[in-house]
């Protein structure tokens, strides 16, 4: 067995998926930054370019006076604000795009790293320049299936207790669906497919995994992105002039990207990793593994190596009960998070008026 392999052999917890994946993502760090970089900086120079344009074409004023007289986008003169929401809604397909083309990039890099082979940035890229048209299809094929899933939450009682849950895990599937493309080399419906049946195995853990790893990347992007805009509108208040407003969205759009290039590679190891835990726990991938080098194979040739789908049913009756029970327990959570918000809030200002109230005033 090559010793360089860090995919697992045994089936591992959660603790010990997340472990093995900042140990990897420490090994290897400079490389997946600048694979996420790369996207990153693309992704940034089309958004700066948009909001330059705004911001320069309309003041620092036209936010303001569109929130009292919305009438003023039919008047004479601002016929040009819809040209630059027609380039605003393309500039975001464009970073939609771009943000799969990394998430492949980065399921490349990550997987040759877990596999013990050599890899670069400029090797990531230029083994999904293969896959381009694929990866194209697949992202507007995942964009479709959302759109349904949106309307079918939209359907009373049926769709408003499962929506949730199947917009959950529908998401958790897209995440795997573009590293299926590329290290199984599938087709773009039938790595979705191939992502859907691989995780529906393992309903809860899966959920409960994902979950976590949102919760802790959440937590880092959320404090970082948070901060600095509440710098941003505070910078905003003091002068709010044309050019500081440019200049403080420009400086968010840069910070967002910087943070989004140091969180996405975690991201993609963390799923990566879980994906092969999925595959020696259902479908014995470590004893293929050992008996096809035994043959000769390579460790890329031998993940391509699936069992076929079946004519297993997409959403069974199964399916649909544990989108009801995801949905009911994220409303709990919601309910419980901001139960605890607002009795801390509550607290506190009842706290504080009684030490308000102890104060002499003469």
């Amino acid at each position: 067995m090559n010793e360089s392999l860090s995919i697992s052999m045994v089936p591992l917890k959660m603790g010990q998926m997340l472990d093995r994946a900042f140990r990897l993502y420490r090994a290897h760090f400079a490389k997946f930054i600048g694979i996420a970089a790369v996207a990153q900086l693309a992704s940034f120079i089309i958004q700066a370019v948009i909001t330059s344009i705004s911001t320069l074409s309309f003041g620092a004023d036209f936010q303001t006076t569109l929130e009292n007289n919305p009438e003023v986008l039919f008047e004479e003169g601002f016929g040009s604000f819809f040209i630059v929401l027609v380039l605003g809604i393309i500039s975001t397909l464009i970073v939609l795009v771009i943000g799969v083309l990394t998430q492949a990039a980065l399921a490349r890099g990550v997987s040759q790293a877990l596999l013990g082979e050599d890899f670069s940035i400029q090797s990531a890229y230029n083994d999904i320049f293969p896959y381009l048209g694929k990866l194209l299809v697949q992202f507007f094929v995942m964009i479709g299936i959302g759109i349904v899933a949106f309307i079918w939450f939209l359907v009373p009682c049926v769709g408003w207790f499962t929506g949730l849950g199947i917009f959950i895990f529908y998401g958790t599937v897209v995440a795997f669906a573009v590293p299926i493309l590329i290290l199984e080399q599938r087709d773009p419906v039938d790595s979705l497919s191939r992502a859907w049946y691989l995780l529906r195995q393992r309903f809860w853990p899966v959920v409960g995994y994902v979950l976590v790893l949102g919760l802790l990347t959440g937590l880092i992007t959320g404090a970082l992105v948070g901060l600095v805009s509440f710098g941003v509108q505070g910078l905003i208040a003091t002068n709010p002039s044309t050019g500081v407003i440019l200049g403080a969205q420009l400086g968010q759009l840069a910070i967002t990207a910087i943070v989004s290039a140091v969180v996405l590679p975690l991201t993609m190891i963390a799923y990566l990793i879980f994906y092969f835990d999925l595959r020696v726990r259902q479908e014995g991938f470590d004893i293929t593994l050992k008996s096809k080098m035994e043959e000769g194979l390579s460790p890329a040739e031998i993940v391509k190596i699936a069992p076929d789908l079946g004519e297993e049913k997409f959403i069974r009756q199964d399916d649909m009960v544990k989108f009801f029970l995801l949905t009911l327990i994220m409303i709990g959570i919601y309910f419980v998070f901001f139960g605890i918000i607002f009795a801390g809030i509550g607290l506190f200002a009842t706290q504080a008026g009684d030490i308000f109230n102890t104060i002499p005033f003469e």
